[in-house]
């Protein structure tokens, strides 16, 4: 990554990192759907056919790292939902100025629109971002709308494999008409998780005004099957 580029451009990378938070939560906490719907078909059909996840598959296993000019680094975990129709990735790590960074998201089949989905949140300009993936082979584009405080920002990453445990990634905005401009680009890798664990939890964190209705979820670590956790940087945040 080029040592000019400007610390929003890192951060708002981050903040399309996180693409992809699910509507429902417990959807991509809970464990694997063991049910009927996980049965392969009786008819024989494509794996593609079968379960249009299938091609993201490849993201699942250890962490992707990739680390800032300025030493710090940043890891993406993937997980399967139930059924595998859909997938959570969570990002930690310290951002480019040393801060920590949090940041959730989901892919998801969507059954009507016949599309894989995505929503995201981070805590860069308290970014939501939501839009589509496609994967074709060894590339992978997502299209998405990040809004933030400052507004609507259309954005495109494009994913290039360099085999099974390295990917080279492209982000793009769209800025007027001459269509999408190159923002930045990093490269990916698959490394094993550290044992123990980092922590997930940032010390100090609170939440937004905003959100202090939901803040007694935090007394306990689990509710049922649902985990409640905050997905922002331990300084204050735009929300």
């Amino acid at each position: 990554m080029s040592s000019h580029l400007p610390r929003r451009i890192v951060q708002l990378h981050y903040a399309f990192l996180a693409l992809f938070l699910t509507v429902v939560l417990s959807a991509c906490t809970a464990r694997e759907d063991k049910g009927p719907d996980s049965k392969p078909a009786q008819e024989p059909v494509s794996a593609k056919a079968a379960n249009p996840m299938a091609s993201i598959a490849r993201m699942v296993g250890g962490e992707w790292k990739m680390t800032a000019t300025a030493g710090t680094s940043m890891f993406d975990t993937w997980h399967w939902g139930p059924g595998r129709h859909s997938m959570r990735v969570m990002t930690d790590g310290l951002g480019a100025d040393g801060n920590p960074w949090r940041a959730l998201g989901v892919l998801y089949w969507h059954p009507g629109r016949k599309q894989v989905c995505s929503l995201g949140l981070s805590p860069y300009g308290a970014g939501v971002a939501e839009g589509t993936i496609t994967f074709d082979g060894e590339t992978a584009e997502a299209v998405t709308d990040m809004y933030q405080t400052g507004g609507r920002r259309k954005l495109k990453s494009r994913w290039r494999f360099d085999g099974p445990d390295k990917y080279h990634d492209e982000l793009l905005e769209a800025t007027g008409p001459g269509g999408y401009s190159p923002l930045a680009a990093w490269d990916r890798v698959r490394v094993m998780p550290p044992t123990p664990p980092r922590p997930r939890t940032v010390e100090g964190a609170k939440p937004s005004e905003r959100l202090k209705a939901i803040e007694p979820l935090l007394a306990t670590s689990e509710l049922t099957h649902h985990r409640f956790f905050w997905c922002e940087r331990a300084v204050p945040s735009a929300l």
